[in-house]
């Protein structure tokens, strides 16, 4: 792109540019997602995985929390991002911090919605007794306090 006689127009087009390189992933990356959940002998993104989408040979439904976590608080994560993304094109901060920002609100929202049992499926009567709790998917926390957001080039895993 050339110069033209008005910079603050190409340091926009230069930070819109940037900002469609980038992406922001949420939920178990590749780094948290990695780690070994203690309880379960699986990795976090494994344990994630069996939950949202189910087992049906261990008896698991379907409790798409990532889904409905980020449905429900898609409101404030574009919210934040926008803000960001303000701040940005202001000079304010960098592209990144508006990723990082969005991606910080989306992991909330995504607990939150777990944390309120939502429109999961219910816990069986036996694992409400050995649990001590009627809250699909939390036992310890285990797995949720491993939630994160990672800010990455677009289009990479």
């Amino acid at each position: 792109m050339s110069k033209s006689d008005f910079p603050k127009l190409d340091e926009l087009f230069k930070r819109l540019g940037e900002a469609a390189k980038r992406d922001v992933v949420v939920g178990y990356p590749v780094a948290s997602g990695a780690q070994l959940h203690e309880d379960a002998g699986i990795t976090n993104a494994q344990l994630a995985a069996r939950l949202s989408f189910g087992d049906p040979e261990k008896g698991l439904p379907a409790r798409p929390f990532l889904d409905q976590g980020m449905k429900s608080g898609q409101k404030k994560v574009v919210g934040a991002l926008a803000q960001g993304l303000r701040k940005a094109l202001r000079g304010e901060a960098s592209v990144d911090d508006a990723f990082h920002l969005a991606g910080a609100v989306a992991v909330e929202e995504i607990k939150v919605e777990v944390r309120r049992g939502g429109q999961l499926a219910p816990n069986k009567a036996d694992t409400i007794k050995r649990k001590g709790s009627s809250t699909p998917l939390i036992d310890e926390g285990n797995m949720l306090d491993a939630m994160t957001s990672e800010v990455r080039n677009a289009g990479s895993q």
